[in-house]
C-alpha cells in the first residue's frame, strides 16, 4: 500500500477523532489522553493543542475527503465512535456528528451496526468480530506485511 495513502488515512483518523472530542463543547481528560496515545510517542501537550486548534473550525467533509479506501473509512468511523464514548457520555451533538460522518464516509448499515455494537457490552467485544478483523487487516491501520 502506498505510504501516502497510509499517511492520509492515519491523519484523517486523528483529525476526525480530535473533532469528535470537541463537538460536545468540552474536551474531557480521557479524550485528551486517548488522543495523546494516537500521536507520535515523543508528542507533547502543545502538539495535541495544535491538533485540536487545527480542527476546531474544520468541517467533517474536509477532514475525510482524501480517504478513498472503504476499510480506512470504516476504521475512521469506528475510532470516532470510540472517541465519542471515551468520556462515558454520548450526547446528541456527538450522535449528530457521528450520523454525518457515517453519511460522508458511506458506511454500510451493517457496518454501522457493528461499530455501534462495540459500545454495548463487555461481552460483545470480548470475542473479536470476524468482519472487524477483516476490515482492519485490509486497512492502512494494519501493520505492514512483509
Amino acid at each position: 500500500m502506498p505510504t501516502q495513502s497510509r499517511s492520509n488515512a492515519r491523519l484523517a483518523a486523528l483529525r476526525v477523532m480530535a473533532k469528535m472530542a470537541q463537538v460536545d463543547g468540552h474536551i474531557h481528560r480521557r479524550e485528551r489522553d486517548f488522543l495523546m496515545e494516537m500521536l507520535p510517542q515523543d508528542a507533547r501537550e502543545e502538539e495535541l493543542q495544535e491538533l485540536l486548534d487545527s480542527v476546531e473550525t474544520a468541517d467533517l467533509a474536509g477532514l475525510t475527503q482524501h480517504v478513498n479506501r472503504y476499510e480506512d473509512r470504516f476504521l475512521i468511523a469506528y475510532r470516532a465512535f470510540t472517541m465519542a464514548h471515551v468520556d462515558k457520555h454520548y450526547d446528541k451533538t456527538e450522535r449528530r456528528t457521528f450520523d454525518r460522518l457515517i453519511q460522508l464516509l458511506e458506511i454500510l448499515p451493517e457496518d454501522r451496526r457493528l461499530i455501534e455494537s462495540t459500545q454495548q457490552s463487555e461481552a460483545a467485544v470480548a470475542t473479536p468480530n470476524e468482519r472487524l478483523r477483516e476490515l482492519f487487516s485490509k486497512s492502512s491501520f494494519a501493520p505492514p506485511v512483509g
